[in-house]
């Protein structure tokens, strides 16, 4: 039975991050956008959002549709004996499913050979950004919860901490930390990069397991969807020598965009399909991992 992956990714308000019309925004506009919004052209092929629908599904409202990709092709004929090249008098399309919930603002959605990761966000955010009343959007890839905390406290010697941030919808006080900074000089973005070649302090010297409030700040916002990390560090490792040992140090990293929030799914029915599809959305705002969602040998319906 065919398989289909789903990757967690959140739609951020950009451009208008500050308007006073930003729930509007939110609400009524980026729906309203996905919706209606017309063609884009990127060299031979042309870029739409189709078969779009709005669905009530167990309570929750969802946007479903394809991000699209078509051109007329050129492909051989057989005439008796011959063959001629021909142009197609329709568009050959290849298309990506997405699944958009608006109150949460989170869009899942599948890549392909034809349209990959960085086609997808980068073609969205341009077709939905173009609107009047929206403005540049960011969609932003969602990483696995807790898997941030995990790695970092693992390295034995964290020697850098990189966040690339985006300003958080206003009135999440857990980001309180980030807002005060991005707040007071106007940001929209935020890079930070902590640094110690020789391993830098992680966590609170009272509580070991317990990490810093600006590391534990900037990795909540990256678990919402407004931004990702980037670790680096060392383990030292005893190696044999010929005479004595030494200690060499093994170098480690960790990306938050290679370790996305996705669900492995069967084709076995549209309302089965869309069931599925929501239970995760809320699990992804609620950062649950329900076992499964990550292994398609546990997926069943």
């Amino acid at each position: 039975m065919a398989k289909k992956v789903f990757y967690a990714s959140k739609v951020n308000v950009h451009a208008n991050i500050f308007s006073q019309n930003l729930n509007d925004i939110i609400e009524i506009h980026i729906p309203r956008a996905i919706l209606s919004a017309p063609s884009l052209k990127k060299g031979s092929y042309n870029w739409s959002i189709t078969d779009v629908n709005k669905v009530l599904v167990e309570g929750s409202e969802l946007i479903t549709g394809n991000l699209t990709k078509s051109r007329y092709a050129s492909m051989k004929k057989r005439d008796g004996m011959n063959t001629k090249d021909i142009v197609t008098d329709f568009e050959v399309a290849h298309t990506s499913r997405f699944f958009y919930h608006p109150v949460s603002e989170i869009i899942v959605h599948e890549f392909s050979s034809y349209i990959n990761e960085e086609d997808f966000i980068s073609i969205f955010q341009q077709l939905i950004g173009r609107d009047v009343y929206i403005g540049e959007i960011k969609v932003i890839l969602i990483p696995e919860p807790h898997k941030i905390r995990s790695e970092l406290k693992s390295i034995q010697k964290v020697t850098s901490i990189h966040f690339h941030l985006i300003h958080p919808n206003p009135g999440k006080k857990e980001f309180d930390l980030y807002n005060n900074l991005i707040n007071q000089h106007d940001l929209k973005e935020l890079d930070l990069c902590m640094a110690n070649r020789d391993g830098m302090k992680i966590s609170d010297k009272n509580d070991p397991d317990h990490l810093t409030d600006a590391i534990e700040s900037g990795i909540q916002l990256v678990e919402t969807g407004y931004g990702g990390v980037d670790i680096k560090g060392f383990d030292e490792v005893k190696v044999k020598g010929k005479r004595k040992d030494k200690i060499v140090r093994e170098q480690r990293a960790f990306l938050s965009r290679k370790s996305i929030r996705k669900i492995t799914v069967n084709e076995f029915g549209e309302e089965v399909l869309l069931s599925r599809i929501r239970s995760f959305i809320l699990d992804v705002k609620d950062k649950v991992v329900n076992k499964g969602d990550e292994d398609d040998t546990n997926i069943k319906f």
